[in-house]
């Protein structure tokens, strides 16, 4: 092969392995169960290979281009094929992982990836770069201007304007509604309506300052919104600064009348685990009186748009921000860095609470994580023995309410009941007069009574994503205690699963 054509090869390969590695950068977060499988460590020992082999690349194209050197060719072979093993690598990451992860890898290595990028670059101007021909420095200062002022710009006018992101929803807490929506630029968020007679502007506030942020929760007493309709509206934020700042374009949206579920005979849409899928919720709209989301909205909390794509948008999609919904977190919910967001921005308070309807008590309870604090998914950063003891004395301090007591709870055999040590959780909810929890987590549609229960509380699981490819989701119609249960495809309307269950009520 001639040295010129030896030269391309090289530059190539060495291009191949730059782009490969990083995105290994990211896809490697999708891996941490080889890790365990093979040993700690084995994912970053190929990451650190795949990079080693990338500045042999770079040195490599320096001799050639400079003294028209090559390394020997089975020297040149073990690059390449590495090279290519990279590549495989991160596609295969990418395929297993999921497409629908991708920007939150590329979110999970924000911090690493530009110091990645930007060594690279310096071995390309430092080994390579000096060599080029006139002609293809040229090219490549055109191309790399044209590339910096483009992202100088998007950065400084981002397309798309100012506008609403996602639609308002409704979530029931344990004091008030909170009317979540989200902007695609920071702002403040305010929602203003009429009650008897007087105009209110709630802003979406911590401790008496607006929040500037994508993501609004303004809490609404109950009483001001039940049948009554309202608007909402965000400010732009252009800068926030300690001594000054400013404010842009303002933009309102009417939303209509806010229908409360009805305290009788009354139909519950339910859905859980959609982990990330991009389901068609429009075909959800009217399916139910409120919507109960069950928990694992996503595969984790990587980033604001975790939640506000898997959660918020949904919502907002299903109920139109006129019915109510109500949110139970998942095990998944637990998971990633922007959990912490999630719950500041969706400011709710509790998600262990209680809530009625009409003659229906419900239960809120949040499972918290399914495996044991020392396993090797969570890294170190749990601790969930205090949790589920705050929450099984939470429950201890509530009085039985006379009615008929649901829980909702995303898995409902309740996880911690497993966990080598006996906690009262199941004991206490019956002591309240619950004999039913309606939850998911195990990714079908199956009602399990009593007697065939390991916490000795029926259950209902309400349906999941399946493959990704389809949604199945649960309606349960609430009847004179009695629970009318279906489930159903949503790509179809097929039905997958029908059950009925007869709630025990308490009395004075």
């Amino acid at each position: 092969m001639e040295k010129k054509n030896r030269t391309v090869l090289y530059a190539l390969t060495l291009a191949l392995s730059v782009l490969s590695t990083l995105a290994f950068t990211g896809f490697r977060f999708a891996f941490i169960f080889v890790d365990n499988e093979v040993f700690n460590g084995f994912v970053y020992l190929l990451w650190g290979l795949f990079i080693l082999n990338t500045i042999h690349l770079f040195w490599g194209l320096r001799a050639a281009l400079a003294k028209g050197e090559h390394y020997k060719k089975p020297v040149f072979i073990i690059n390449a094929i590495l090279a290519f093993l990279s590549l495989v690598t991160s596609i295969a990451f990418l395929i297993i992982g999921g497409k629908a992860e991708f920007l939150n890898y590329i979110h999970m290595s924000a911090e690493l990836l530009p110091y990645l990028g930007g060594f690279y670059l310096l071995l390309f101007l430092l080994l390579v770069f000096p060599l080029m021909g006139k002609f293809s420095k040229s090219v490549f200062v055109a191309l790399g201007g044209f590339g910096l002022l483009t992202t100088l710009l998007v950065f400084l006018f981002p397309p798309g304007g100012f506008a609403f992101k996602a639609e308002p929803a409704v979530f029931i807490t344990e004091d008030s509604y909170a009317i979540v929506f989200a902007t695609n630029r920071k702002s403040v968020g305010f929602v203003s309506y009429e009650f008897e007679g007087q105009e209110y502007t709630l802003h979406d506030t911590t401790k008496g300052r607006k929040d500037s942020s994508t993501v609004h929760s303004i809490k609404v007493p109950f009483e001001h919104l039940d049948n009554n309709s309202y608007r909402i509206g965000a400010r732009r934020v252009w800068e926030d600064t300690a001594y000054g700042g400013h404010l842009g374009k303002t933009i309102e949206k009417a939303v209509g009348m806010f229908t409360p579920c009805p305290s009788e005979d009354f139909t519950a849409l339910c859905v859980t685990d959609n982990h990330g899928f991009k389901a068609d919720w429009v075909k959800l709209q009217g399916k139910g009186d409120t919507v109960f989301f069950l928990g694992d909205v996503a595969n984790a909390i990587y980033r604001y748009e975790s939640f506000v794509d898997n959660l918020i948008i949904p919502a907002g999609l299903i109920s139109l921000g006129q019915k109510p919904s109500v949110y139970v977190r998942g095990n998944h919910d637990h998971r990633g860095p922007a959990v912490r967001a999630m719950l500041e921005e969706l400011d709710f308070g509790s998600y262990n609470f209680r809530f009625e309807i009409g003659d229906y008590n419900f239960i809120v309870l949040d499972t918290g994580e399914d495996k044991d604090d020392d396993n090797f998914e969570y890294a170190g950063f749990n601790d969930y023995l205090g949790f589920f003891a705050e929450q099984d004395e939470w429950l201890l301090s509530l009085e039985p309410k006379t009615g008929y007591n649901i829980a909702l709870a995303h898995c409902p055999t309740l996880f911690h009941e497993h966990k080598g040590q006996k906690w009262q959780t199941a004991e206490i909810l019956e002591d309240l007069g619950v004999n039913i929890v309606i939850g998911g987590d195990f990714h079908q549609t199956e009602y399990v009574d009593k007697e065939n229960s390991s916490t000795g509380i029926a259950y209902y699981i309400c349906g999941c994503q399946k493959g990704m490819k389809d949604l199945w989701y649960t309606t349960i119609n609430f009847k004179k205690g009695v629970l009318d249960i279906a489930s159903f495809m949503l790509s179809d309307g097929s039905e997958v699963n029908r059950a009925k269950h007869e709630l025990n009520r308490v009395t004075e």
